[in-house]
C-alpha cells in the first residue's frame, strides 16, 4: 500500500512541478499547450494508482482512510476544471457593441 501511495505522491506533485519546466511550444492562442497535456497526462497516470489503492487498503486503521486522499484529490482536480468550464460558458460576457469612432483616420495632409 505504501508503495502504491508513494507512487501517486509523485506523479501527482509531478504534474504540478514538470508542466513548468518545459519550454512553451506552438504560435498563438495554443502556445504552451504540450504543458497542458503534459500536466494532464501525469495527472491521468496518477489517477492509476489510486484507483488501484482502493481494493488494496486494509479494512481498519488509519491506512484505510489514507488510501481514500488520492481519490479524493483526483476527484476535486476533476470537478474544479468542470466548475471552472461551466462558469466560463454561464458567465455573462460584455461584449462590445462596436467602435466608438472610425476605424480609419484619414491621410494627413500632402500624402498621396
Amino acid at each position: 500500500m505504501w508503495i502504491v501511495l508513494a507512487l501517486w505522491a509523485v506523479l501527482w506533485l509531478g504534474s504540478f512541478v514538470y508542466p513548468v519546466t518545459l519550454p512553451a511550444v506552438g504560435d498563438g492562442f495554443l502556445r504552451g499547450g504540450n504543458r497542458i497535456m503534459a500536466f494532464l497526462a501525469l495527472q491521468a497516470g496518477a489517477m492509476v494508482p489510486a484507483l488501484a489503492a482502493l481494493p488494496l487498503r486494509p479494512q481498519a486503521g488509519v491506512m484505510r482512510w489514507l488510501a481514500l486522499v488520492p481519490v479524493l484529490c483526483g476527484t476535486g482536480l476533476i470537478a474544479l476544471i468542470a466548475i471552472t468550464v461551466l462558469r466560463a460558458f454561464m458567465t455573462d460576457p460584455v461584449i462590445p457593441s462596436g467602435p466608438a469612432g472610425p476605424v480609419t483616420q484619414p491621410a494627413p495632409k500632402g500624402i498621396e
